[in-house]
């Protein structure tokens, strides 16, 4: 992926846009002649944007690449079988498989590319749901169900999105030890490594997030107009965003995000994409979008759970169904897709019950409220000693994110009164480059907060994880910005933070016992509970 991405010469140069566009620096290398020819924005001819540069694969990056994904592995992988019961929304997505399995149809506020993901790689695996295990009740035992394949797949695909934040820092212009940091978060933040341990969708949703943005970061570096190499970015980008948006709604500020910077030509770009360049990637994402609700279709032919989420005409061509009928022409399929489209933007809008572990967006931040998914007593032992796997953020990511977030936002505003002010003036740091960068870091986490902070529904501590993904960006930012000598100090130094903290929390991922004392001493904060 990265090799596709080197496409400009070294050195800096300047261009101008079309018409009265102002001068753009554009960096093609990281050293420091480039920090110092970018640190001064302004010049006599107005505002000048910033476009990072193309970051150069160094030797160290591969072996870094290896770490994080390895720990991002072994942290999905060790004890993923346990527990051996249903867990949390296990109880409605293990139904999902099982009814596409048995083409009944169904009703769900979510896309379905994600189910037909999680179905297709248990078939693969030698998954039955027929006359098999039923999904009517959390902590109920597997026996001898094959669940384990498919927490594995959410495993393996949560193991790889740490690399995706190690390669979009550096294409960010970090240097090695910053990108870590926001990789490390990343991989043993408790938060995506719970979602990622058990058949859930938020693995996936965060793999195709995440890749949609690296994935435009590449496109935007794609400068020349009209070439294979530019469309071919076009699509993939376009694709990988329906992608994600077709896991969950909850993914829209990503393809969001993008979509406004490509058409405005903000942050990254020398001019916006053209209006056929945007509608080309649109198409691409909706195809991919509405082809997973062709096969959702044509797969669920049987009467189910569903039907009457779904209109009368619809409902008598499913076998099974009391009024079916094989005369009736069959509805087309943009119909049936905006009527489901739309009945999931009504039931989502109608999730305002309160739910005792549901949470605000404040509480995110602060990570002050988690999710007990599952708890168990061990009444072999004397004291009733019990595990649990309790669902909550790092507190050494999710603390030091909001302090990275405050931080800029204050560096930013003293920046933007003194430009000729260095942040720690012994480091030799662009201006355009600190505040482009986390600009994009801040209104890209911010956008991902909105729809909880404008719209009234229950929600919960996981529907934070694309917001903090951009968070744990800006910590890595931070580190980029100090003086060279300090990178690795202060990279190892929150790396270290994270993991002792990781480890210390570690009982609450794996399901280990511990004494009631034990689990008090952890609950540093009393939504902890």
């Amino acid at each position: 992926m990265s090799s596709s991405i080197s496409e400009s010469s070294s050195g800096i140069r300047q261009r101008r846009g079309v018409g009265a566009r102002p001068a753009v620096l554009v960096a093609d290398s990281e050293d420091d002649k480039t920090r110092d020819a970018k640190s001064k924005i302004g010049n006599n001819e107005g505002k000048v944007a910033y476009m990072p540069s193309v970051f150069e694969r160094l030797p160290l990056d591969f072996y870094l690449e290896c770490l994080v994904v390895l720990v991002a592995f072994v942290a999905r992988m060790y004890r993923l079988g346990y527990p051996k019961k249903v867990v949390f929304d296990e109880f409605h997505f293990g139904k999902f498989v099982n009814w596409t399995i048995q083409r009944k149809y169904y009703f769900d506020i979510h896309p379905p590319l994600g189910k037909l993901i999680l179905t297709a790689w248990g078939l693969f695996t030698g998954y039955e749901a027929v006359d098999g295990f039923m999904y009517d009740q959390i902590g109920k035992l597997y026996e001898d169900t094959l669940f384990f394949p498919m927490r594995e797949l959410s495993a393996v695909l949560g193991s790889f999105v740490p690399l995706v934040a190690y390669r979009t820092c550096r294409m960010l212009n970090f240097v090695p030890p910053a990108a870590l940091v926001p990789a490390f978060c990343v991989a043993l933040d408790n938060l995506l490594v719970v979602e990622s341990r058990l058949i859930l969708l938020d693995s996936q949703l965060m793999f195709f997030c995440t890749l949609s943005m690296h994935c435009a970061l590449v496109l935007w570096r794609t400068t020349k107009p009209n070439t294979a190499r530019r469309w071919l970015w076009l699509f993939i980008t376009g694709f990988v965003s329906g992608c994600a948006l077709g896991i969950k709604w909850t993914s829209l500020a990503f393809p969001g995000v993008i979509a406004i910077i490509s058409f405005f030509g903000l942050y990254f770009l020398e001019e916006p994409l053209t209006l056929l360049e945007c509608v080309f990637a649109l198409v691409s994402g909706l195809s991919i979008y509405a082809l997973s609700f062709y096969v959702h279709f044509k797969i669920l032919i049987n009467s189910g759970p569903g039907d009457n989420f779904m209109e009368t005409g619809f409902r008598h061509l499913l076998l099974g169904n009391q009024g079916y009928d094989a005369t009736l022409k069959p509805p087309s399929f943009l119909k049936n897709f905006g009527y489901l489209n739309w009945r999931m933007f009504v039931s989502n809008k109608g999730i305002l019950n309160t739910h005792h572990w549901s949470s605000v967006w404040y509480q995110w931040i602060l990570n002050m409220r988690g999710v007990l998914f599952i708890r168990e007593y061990d009444e072999q032992l004397p004291g009733r000693p019990y595990r649990v796997v309790y669902l909550f953020s790092n507190p050494a990511v999710t603390w030091t994110a909001l302090l990275a977030i405050i931080i800029f936002l204050v560096t930013a505003s003293l920046l933007a009164r003194h430009r000729d002010m260095k942040f720690f003036s012994n480091r030799r740091q662009a201006y355009a480059e600190y505040v482009y960068t986390g600009a994009f870091c801040f209104f890209s986490w911010l956008s991902n907060l909105l729809p909880y902070i404008l719209v009234d529904r229950s929600s919960f501590a996981y529907h934070y994880l694309p917001g903090l993904y951009f968070a744990e960006i800006c910590i890595g930012l931070l580190v980029n910005t100090a003086p060279k000598q300090l990178h690795w100090l202060l990279a190892l130094t929150i790396i270290g933070t994270i993991v002792a903290a990781y480890v210390y929390w570690a009982p609450w991922v794996y399901f280990l016992t511990l004494t009631g004392e034990q689990h008090e001493t952890r609950r540093w904060l009393r939504g902890w509970d």
